[in-house]
C-alpha cells in the first residue's frame, strides 16, 4: 500500500500516487520528503536543516500524518540591509494520508543532522507471515 496525500494537489517525485500540499501561504520553505516501505514499517524522512525541535510538530488526525513547523531567521540586524537572501524561512505544513495498516500507537520520530525521521510500524496483521510446510 502506498501513502497518499490528503490534499488534491499532486506532485510526482518518484512516488506514484503521492501528493503534497501546503496549508500555509508559500514562504518558499518546502521540506523535501522521502517515504520508504519495508516489510515491517514505513519510514518518512524530511529535510529540515536549521530548524529547532521546538519549532517542529508531528501530528496524526483521522489517519492523516501532518509534519509542520517554522524555520526562523537568525538575522538580527537593527540597521543592516540584506544584500542577498537565498535561504528560505517561514512556516510549512505537509500532510499525507496513512494507509490503514499503520500501528498508530507505535509511531516514533527522531531528529538528527537536519533530518526528521518518522517510523510508522505496520500492524501485525499486515506483516508478512511465513508458513512452514510439513512433510507427511
Amino acid at each position: 500500500m502506498k501513502l497518499t496525500n490528503y490534499h488534491p494537489v499532486f506532485l510526482h517525485r518518484g512516488f506514484k500516487g503521492l501528493s503534497s500540499h501546503s496549508n500555509v501561504p508559500d514562504s518558499g520553505l518546502h521540506p523535501l520528503i522521502d517515504i520508504n516501505e519495508t516489510a515491517l514499517e514505513y519510514i518518512v524522512m524530511a529535510d529540515v536543516p536549521g530548524m529547532s525541535l521546538e519549532d517542529t510538530n508531528i501530528s496524526i488526525t483521522d489517519g492523516i500524518l501532518t509534519i509542520s513547523g517554522e524555520k526562523k531567521s537568525d538575522l538580527k540586524s537593527e540597521n543592516g540591509v540584506s544584500r542577498r537572501m537565498e535561504r528560505s524561512y517561514g512556516a510549512f505544513n505537509r500532510s499525507f494520508r496513512l494507509p490503514p495498516e499503520i500501528n498508530s500507537d507505535e509511531i516514533s520520530a527522531a531528529y538528527k543532522n537536519g533530518v526528521l525521521t518518522i517510523l510508522l510500524p505496520k500492524l501485525e496483521t499486515a506483516k508478512p507471515k511465513v508458513i512452514p510446510i510439513s512433510a507427511p
